[in-house]
């Protein structure tokens, strides 16, 4: 092959063609190198079909090998045929399995493919054989950050910067793991050290945006997404965001303005959408925002359950089989369920999906006709819907919300002698329910949750008893609070949502933050007081002390984003001003 590399060098092409065809006729079915070589020559001419060809050829008179496969499968890849280029790449390992090359490129066509958890495999055996391959530790990150293994993520976005200290692009999705796995002062760290390196890195600065706002720091976010936008001012997310940072400080005016002009840069972006619809639903556009709502289905990581059968119609329900499923939290499932009695109103079978957790206490809503788990086979249906298309399929408004309540129920009879011991029937205290925290993995949970010591003011008022319904967080939180005032915590006893509405049942009132624990209380129809912070939930709606969703609940709201002791100073007074306590309470 030395000659046909000396005729290239001289830029004699066809003379260098005619001898690598030559000797592809002479030693073709013995050595692969003139297949290559050949291939090599089409390829930088621009002739990919005749490259393809000429290892096709190669690969019929030389099966056994893997460098072959791998060049056919690198054409094919380059030329977007993603099932031919994996067909050769596995043929390439089948001839020889240990080509770290090789298993990262074909994890780079599953990547291509969407198929994460093949291309984690192929990334993991990559850095197996070679763990300095920094490029397969990054891969394998996102694959493994694009299925939610955050922790996972992390150590190999650890271990490519280790590789590659200064990979700007590395260094950004690293951050981006660490905000998405709720990581809010970390990923702030490490998107700073982005922006150290490149301080024009406009994604950076948005990104770092959002993590601030996250965290409550809500004017440092609207300053640096502002920034972002001086640099790239046609960037709609850029604008999304900041509207809805404005919307988080009540600039409701602004906040729609920078929504508008975010869909006028990019009108079938989904996430734009689906953030203007939470400003609209906060706003008590409901007719507006259940629209902008359906779009959240085509965000990225949130795509609709089902897509290839029809949507519920609401014309032609009567006698038809419905199949609604969960979606999004557990909150969200107890407060959307009303709106299956809505279907059956309408002459509907009803087939309801919710998540684990919530089966057994929705077991007895008489408004289902069959209740499945997730991941069972799904019984025939005739249309389906996600739950959260409910309220806009029935173009609820503020006042036509259906807010019956109680629509949930404890046990008739609760089993469960350690609640009875702890909450007799009678008493003579006010017994309070408290939680101050919601599930660490949501990504604003440190702005909606509060600090557990701010219950002890409400703790020594006489005849008040404080019981903690709080699950998910570490014991030194109520610890702390029990150093303070005494408190008796249920929560260790709550197994399911079941035994906890028998529990929610004995209260007198549950405080609660933001949490699904605060829906179970209101659709009980036990008094609930939410506690909520300036970063409004779009369903609490704006500058209001009660709730169209569930009329036992009473909102003390922030005045100022952080200042947690307005509201409970608010609610001292209230708990002070309540009339004398009877002897007992039933």
């Amino acid at each position: 092959m030395k000659t046909v590399h000396e005729l290239l060098g001289q830029g004699k092409l066809d003379k260098a063609i005619s001898l690598c065809e030559s000797q592809c006729q002479r030693y073709g079915d013995k050595y692969p190198e003139p297949w290559i070589t050949l291939a090599a020559i089409h390829n930088k001419c621009g002739r990919n079909q005749q490259a393809l060809s000429c290892l096709q050829m190669g690969i019929k008179k030389n099966p056994q090998s893997a460098e072959l496969c791998t060049q056919a499968a690198i054409l094919c890849q380059k030329a977007g045929k993603l099932d031919a280029a994996r067909s050769y790449y596995m043929k390439s390992l089948e001839n020889e399995a240990n080509q770290p090359v090789v298993h990262f490129n074909l994890g780079i066509t599953y990547l291509q493919e969407d198929n994460l958890l093949e291309a984690e495999k192929c990334f993991q055996q990559t850095v197996a054989l070679n763990p300095e391959h920094a490029a397969a530790h990054a891969n394998l990150a996102y694959a493994l950050r694009m299925q939610k293994k955050f922790d996972r993520a992390q150590v190999h976005y650890d271990h490519a910067l280790r590789l590659l200290p200064d990979n700007l692009e590395i260094l950004f999705n690293r951050s981006i793991n660490l905000s998405s796995s709720g990581k809010l002062a970390e990923a702030e760290e490490s998107y700073r050290r982005v922006l150290k390196l490149n301080p024009q890195h406009a994604q950076a600065m948005n990104a770092l945006g959002v993590v601030l706002s996250n965290q409550g720091r809500h004017a440092e976010a609207e300053n640096i997404i502002r920034q972002a936008l001086s640099l790239r001012s046609d960037d709609a997310k850029f604008y999304s965001n900041l509207g809805m940072i404005l919307t988080r400080q009540g600039n409701m005016d602004q906040a729609i303005e920078k929504f508008e002009m975010a869909l006028k840069l990019a009108p079938n972006d989904a996430g734009c959408h689906f953030k203007y619809a939470l400003t609209l639903l906060l706003l008590g556009n409901f007719e507006r925002g259940w629209e902008e709502y359906k779009w959240r289905l085509k965000v990225p990581g949130w795509q609709a359950r089902i897509t290839s059968s029809p949507l519920v119609d609401l014309s032609n329900i009567k006698g038809k089989t419905v199949f609604i499923y969960a979606e999004q939290g557990l909150g969200d499932s107890i407060q959307f369920i009303r709106y299956l009695r809505l279907l059956k109103e309408l002459g509907a079978y009803v087939i309801f999906e919710p998540q684990p957790k919530l089966m057994e206490l929705f077991s007895s809503y008489r408004y289902i006709d069959k209740l499945i788990e997730q991941g069972s086979a799904i019984p025939e249906f005739d249309f389906q819907a996600p739950l959260l298309n409910l309220p806009g399929l029935f173009g609820s408004n503020i006042n036509s919300i259906p807010a019956d309540i109680p629509y949930l129920y404890p046990p008739s009879q609760p089993d469960d002698p350690v609640i009875d011991a702890c909450l007799p029937e009678s008493s003579s205290a006010f017994r309070i329910g408290i939680v101050w925290a919601g599930s660490p993995s949501c990504l604003h949970d440190q702005i909606r949750s509060c600090p557990s010591t701010l219950f002890s003011e409400l703790g020594h008022i006489p005849q008040v008893e404080l019981y903690s319904l709080q699950k998910g967080v570490p014991s030194s939180d109520l610890k702390q609070l029990q150093d303070l005032c005494p408190v008796i915590d249920l929560a260790t006893n709550f197994t399911n949502f079941t035994n906890t509405a028998s529990a929610i049942s004995r209260l007198d009132l549950v405080i609660s933050v933001d949490t699904a624990m605060a829906h179970l209380a209101g659709a009980l129809g036990c008094p609930v007081w939410l506690v909520v912070n300036t970063a409004v939930e779009w369903r609490w709606l704006l500058q209001r002390e009660d709730s169209p969703w569930y009329p036992s609940m009473r909102l003390f709201c922030q005045q100022q984003s952080g200042d947690w002791t307005t509201p409970f100073k608010q609610m001292k007074k209230c708990l002070l001003e309540m009339p004398p306590i009877p002897d007992t309470v039933n």
